[in-house]
């Protein structure tokens, strides 16, 4: 999927009805997190907490996703770190290209 996101940030509002709403800036529903299904194993307290981390994931993205792009500018590979035998990384450098990579959806 591609595309503009709602905007940011996003709040978790109690719905009319119970569920819980993921709403954009805006106001208007960027996600529902209701329980569809009760009794299918999701708890309320789960779809709550699913809610809280879609929240904080979303409102903390661009400011984690440039930080990890300037620390690889700043930071150099561990001593012994494999990519210093061509082995490829196994340090903190390869963790961070691996979350930059996510964040772009090239990775999962």
């Amino acid at each position: 999927m591609s595309g503009k996101h709602a905007p940011l940030p996003w709040s978790v509002e109690q719905e009319d009805s119970g569920g819980l709403a993921v709403l954009a800036a805006d106001g208007l529903l960027a996600a529902d997190c209701s329980i569809i299904f009760m009794g299918e194993g999701r708890s309320e307290e789960v779809c709550g907490a699913n809610a809280e981390l879609i929240v904080r994931a979303v409102n903390a993205h661009d400011d984690l996703f440039a930080a990890c792009r300037e620390a690889i500018e700043w930071t150099i590979h561990d001593p012994n770190c494999r990519s210093r035998r061509n082995e490829g990384c196994d340090c903190h450098m390869g963790r961070i290209e691996a979350a930059i990579a996510k964040a772009e959806g090239k990775s999962s």
